[in-house]
């Protein structure tokens, strides 16, 4: 197995926290990293970052009749080390979950004193609901404009409209924790694992659970929509990665073994690469179709489990966790350099070229009841369609953003490049 060295061996590659971390999120538009802490403290950081300086460095040499001296200006590139900008601290226990919405224009936390929250830009609490849910939250994802998803360990999951600032569906889906929950491009269906050894997949147009699978040995604790939504990838308690095929709910379409213990989190690199967290303290690089461990991103140290990895938004930096106060970056770029060519050792001829980047829709829940329908036993078909449709569309205008200090909204036109968005400008 080949290995992508990144450069945690340089403790600028490092930040650590006031306390252990439960959970990480990069922001989508800016080089930031938010943390949620086990004393409920949520942190904010920048990401190191490339700086190009010059030196100076002279030479001499000297004879018996004479001695002359030289210098050259040497251009070097120093990292510059992330850096705490912000500190929050609005809930009275752990903060278990954490993520941006996806302009980044706001940051939802969940924790285990069973309450969400959102902050606006300048780290105000706009919006906090005590009691949000019955049980300890577990795992919270960003949801269309102004909306989140969260799930806590009694297999309850919410989704939540900040424009209503209340919850809008509630759906008790497993016996046990939700671990993570993952969606189609155009926000018609969501896919949940759980920690009883199930999936279910909600129709979110009409706020139904469709189908739960039957329940595995294995916990379900990482999950991934793979292939322009054709395959749903879950990573289990024993190691092994489960794939079904969209719409094929009765059974398994594939396994891929390889892991030596659980895979806690997933990240999708492409629609046919995933990079993978596992308790061995191993970040691994994963080909789906065909089914390969390719290479090693890196590992944590003394053989801590790696809790949580993100990506950040150039694709870049891959961020992670363990059982310390310590965010582990690791520089990928080699992965994007070796893609249709091949690199340290690491076969990537097969792999594809999506970018994985979903459409925004300006509806709650965009689409057709029927793009995705469960009756048609091939619903692979219609749900790579309505990915490639929506992978094409970046339109970042007339978003929704917070009112500083307050739990309303407004509406601001924004330059098609994404830019200008305000957050963290005066950090």
């Amino acid at each position: 197995m080949s290995h992508f060295t990144g450069l945690t061996e340089d403790t600028s590659m490092q930040c650590r926290a006031s306390a252990m971390i439960f959970d990480i999120d990069f922001h989508p538009t800016r080089d930031f990293i938010a943390a949620g802490l086990v004393d409920g403290t949520v942190e904010l950081w920048t990401t190191p970052s490339n700086d190009n300086s010059s030196t100076t460095s002279s030479s001499s040499s000297s004879s018996n009749t004479s001695t002359s001296s030289s210098s050259s200006s040497v251009s070097t590139t120093a990292i510059v080390a992330p850096r705490k900008v912000l500190t929050m601290k609005h809930h009275t226990k752990s903060c278990r979950a954490i993520c941006f919405d996806q302009q980044g224009a706001g940051l939802y936390t969940g924790s285990s004193d069973q309450s969400v929250a959102a902050v606006d830009a300048s780290g105000a609490v706009v919006w906090h609901v005590s009691g949000a849910h019955k049980a300890p939250i577990n795992v919270i994802r960003p949801g269309p404009t102004g909306t989140f998803f969260s799930g806590d360990d009694d297999g309850c999951v919410k989704v939540w409209d900040m424009r209503q600032q209340e919850s809008v569906m509630s759906l008790d889906l497993a016996k046990d924790f939700i671990a993570d929950i993952t969606f189609n491009d155009n926000y018609t269906r969501a896919v949940t694992a759980s920690g009883d050894g199930t999936i279910s997949i909600i129709n979110l147009r009409q706020q139904k659970l469709m189908h739960t699978t039957e329940m595995f040995e294995d916990d379900q604790l990482s999950i991934l929509l793979m292939k322009n939504g054709t395959k749903v990838v879950t990573g289990t308690q024993s190691g092994a990665l489960n794939i079904w095929a969209w719409g094929k709910w009765d059974d398994l379409s594939d396994r891929i073994p390889g892991h030596p213990q659980s895979v806690q989190t997933m990240i999708k690199y492409d629609e046919d690469t995933m990079l993978t967290g596992s308790s061995d303290g191993i970040i691994r690089i994963v080909g789906l179709h065909p089914n390969k461990l390719l290479g090693m991103i890196g590992e944590h140290e003394e053989d801590f489990p790696i809790e949580k990895i993100s990506l950040s938004r150039d694709r870049n930096l891959v961020g992670s966790i363990s059982h310390d106060d310590c965010i582990k970056f690791w520089d990928v770029r080699a992965m994007t350099d070796a893609k249709g060519r091949g690199s340290a050792g690491v076969n990537f001829a097969d792999m594809g070229n999506g970018d994985g980047n979903g459409d925004d829709d300006d509806e709650f829940f965009g689409g057709d009841d029927d793009d995705m329908d469960e009756s048609d036993d091939d619903g692979a078909t219609t749900a790579a369609s309505s990915s490639s449709s929506n992978n094409n569309n970046n339109n970042n205008n007339n978003r929704v953003m917070f009112n500083k200090g307050e739990g309303s909204y407004k509406k601001k036109n924004d330059d098609k490049d994404g830019g200008g968005d305000g957050f963290f400008d005066d950090l």
